[in-house]
C-alpha cells in the first residue's frame, strides 16, 4: 500500500494539516493510508471520503466559522461538557453518512474503550494481522471522527453500540494501526504547541490537561515527520486563524518534501517523484 500520513493536533491545529495535503497533492504523492487522533482524525476522515484537500479545507473552514454554535454545552452538568449531538450532525452531512466500509482510501481512527481502556480502531478495511488492537467496520466514518473528538473533560464520550468512546487512544496507537494497514513510508504531522500563550479557554485548558509533549520516540527508519511552525498567539480555540495555520502546514511541509524524498528514495533505492505541479 505503501505511503502513510498520521496526523496529530487538537482544536485549530488540524488545520495544518489541511495545508499538508495540499503539497502532497501539489507533489503528485497523495496519501494512500491515513490515520489520526483527535482534530487529525477528521482531517485523516474527511480526505480518506472526498480525496481533495480543497474541499476538506471548504468543510473545516465552515466548522470554524460556525465556532460556538457548534458547541451544545449541557448546562445541567456540573462538568458543562459539549453534548455533541450537533458536531454529529455536521459530520454526518460533511461525511455524505458514509459507512467505513465504503471509505474509498485505507484510513484508522483509534478510540479509548470505557470502562475496558482498550483500544478499538474504526477503519475502512481490517488486516489479516490486527494486533492487540480491536478493529472495526460497522460504524459510520461520521461516528469514528466523533469518538476521535470526544476530548476528556471538554466533550461526552461517543457511544458505540452501548460502548463510551474517549479520543484519547495516543499516537503510537494510531502508528501501530497504520504498520497495521501495511504502510511503509509514512509522514508524521506533529500539529501541536506546547503552551499557548494566556488567556486560555476551555479548549486550550483541555488541550493541556490531556496532552504531554509532541512525540519523541524515534521514528521507524522510513518515516518522517513535520512540525508546522504555528503562530505562537494561536490557541486550539483560535478558530479565526484557521487561514494562517493552513498556511503553516503547507509551508512546513515544502520545505519537508525534498528531505523525505531522499530518505524515501534511499530506503528504495530510487528517488521518488516528488514534483510540485502548477
Amino acid at each position: 500500500m505503501g505511503f502513510g500520513v498520521l496526523f496529530t493536533g487538537l482544536g485549530v491545529y488540524g488545520a495544518a494539516q489541511v495545508g499538508v495535503l495540499r503539497a502532497l497533492e501539489e507533489a503528485g504523492r497523495p496519501p494512500d493510508v491515513l490515520a489520526g487522533v483527535e482534530t487529525g482524525a477528521w482531517v485523516a476522515g474527511l480526505y480518506a471520503c472526498l480525496q481533495d484537500a480543497g474541499r476538506v479545507r471548504d468543510a473545516l473552514a465552515r466548522a470554524c466559522d460556525m465556532g460556538r454554535r457548534l458547541a451544545d454545552a449541557d448546562r445541567r452538568s456540573a462538568a458543562g461538557m459539549i453534548r455533541g449531538e450537533r458536531l454529529a450532525a455536521l459530520l454526518d452531512e460533511q461525511t455524505g453518512r458514509c459507512a467505513l466500509g465504503n471509505v474509498p482510501l485505507a484510513l484508522a481512527i483509534p478510540a479509548l474503550a470505557l470502562p475496558t481502556r482498550k483500544v478499538l480502531v474504526f477503519a475502512s478495511r481490517t488486516p489479516a494481522d490486527g494486533g492487540d488492537l480491536v478493529w472495526t467496520r460497522q460504524a459510520s466514518l461520521a461516528l469514528a471522527i466523533r469518538a476521535a473528538l470526544a476530548i476528556p473533560l471538554l466533550v461526552r464520550p461517543a457511544m458505540w453500540m452501548g460502548v463510551p468512546l474517549l479520543g484519547c487512544a495516543g499516537v503510537g496507537a494510531a502508528a501501530q494501526a497504520l504498520t497495521r494497514l501495511g504502510a511503509q513510508r509514512v509522514l508524521v504531522v506533529h500539529a501541536y504547541r506546547q503552551r499557548p500563550r494566556a488567556p486560555y479557554g476551555p479548549l486550550d485548558i483541555a488541550a493541556l490537561a490531556a496532552h504531554g509533549p509532541e512525540p519523541s520516540a524515534p521514528l521507524p527508519p522510513a518515516w518522517q515527520a513535520v512540525s508546522p511552525r504555528l503562530p505562537a498567539d494561536v490557541h486550539p480555540g483560535s478558530l479565526g486563524a484557521f487561514s494562517l495555520c493552513v498556511q503553516a502546514g503547507y509551508e512546513a511541509a515544502l520545505e519537508a518534501l525534498p528531505r523525505c524524498t531522499r530518505a524515501w528514495g534511499q530506503a528504495q533505492g530510487r528517488v521518488l517523484p516528488f514534483q510540485r505541479r502548477y
